[in-house]
């Protein structure tokens, strides 16, 4: 649900994409809604895979224990294969490359207990 040029736009997204781009869950889980052999667990993952542990993701704003595990699990993932993937703004990083970002440039997003276990 968000237009091409968008998501392989080479320059700064303007606000308006930003708005376009925080929505995915939200329609991720309007079209889950529809299927009725997804499992809860399954929505979740869709619906707060941007939350993050400060409080600072969307959309909800979830904080800590109110994300659900799946979500946090694959919020970890999410974040390290856009790092390791070519994106139309940037070239993709090295596994371990990416892996010091995270470390370094996102304290407080990732539960520390679980980061360990990955």
């Amino acid at each position: 649900m968000i237009p091409e040029e968008i998501l392989n736009k080479k320059s700064t997204l303007t606000h308006f994409d930003w708005n376009l781009i925080r929505r995915h869950p939200e329609n991720g889980i309007k079209i889950l809604r529809k299927l009725t052999k997804i499992s809860e667990p399954s929505k979740h993952i869709v619906l707060h895979h941007h939350e993050r542990h400060s409080g600072s993701g969307y959309p909800d704003g979830l904080r800590s224990r109110a994300i659900p595990l799946f979500a946090k699990i694959c919020a970890i993932a999410d974040v390290f294969e856009g790092l390791t993937s070519n994106r139309p703004y940037k070239d993709r990083q090295s596994n371990f490359g990416a892996l010091k970002v995270m470390s370094a440039e996102m304290r407080g997003e990732f539960e520390t207990w679980l980061c360990s276990r990955l």
